[in-house]
């Protein structure tokens, strides 16, 4: 007996979550590593800002767990689990809350900070290191948002399609 063909929505949106899922935890577990080198920087970070060390070991953590969530998710989904299909939603919406959370903070706090700390660091630096180190820092929030955004708004999309709909009924 032959199973019904996967519609190409579903299949696309088990891709993207499993895309998403990834990129999450590897960018994630690299995020993490940062916290345990041994530098100054993180240091004075901290004295800049009292809440970073607790924001930023909950927001890596979340988002680790997130990311293998959507793995799982994108399997069931390819499963035609219905169950998978709402999950999936959900963790796309939490995914976007998150990201735009963790975004504000870094924009209203911890960018702010990092420029104070650069602008000590540029004595002993070429000139561009400071504009090199805050652009890719400004860079990383917008392609962070921006990402998520788009993956996470075209997977939810897909999910919500007439014919995704269907095939989980």
């Amino acid at each position: 007996m032959r199973r019904a063909a996967i519609p190409r929505s579903i299949l696309s949106a088990a891709i993207l979550l499993m895309l998403h899922g990834g990129l999450s935890i590897a960018c994630h577990l690299c995020t993490g590593a940062t916290w345990f080198m041994d530098d100054d920087m993180n240091a004075r970070l901290e004295k800049e800002v009292p809440v970073c060390v607790p924001v930023e070991v909950t927001a890596t953590s979340t988002n680790l767990v997130l990311g293998a969530a959507m793995i799982f998710a994108a399997l069931g989904v390819l499963k035609l689990i219905p169950l998978a299909r709402n999950v999936s939603i959900a963790l796309c919406m939490a995914s976007l809350a998150i990201v735009l959370a963790y975004n504000s903070y870094a924009v209203i706090w911890l960018l702010p900070a990092q420029a104070r700390i650069m602008e000590a660091e540029q004595q002993n630096m070429p000139p561009i290191f400071g504009a090199v180190t805050m652009g890719t820092a400004w860079g990383f929030v917008i392609v962070h948002v921006f990402m998520t955004l788009g993956v996470c708004g075209m997977a939810i999309h897909l999910l919500n399609r007439a014919p995704s709909r269907a095939a989980f009924a």
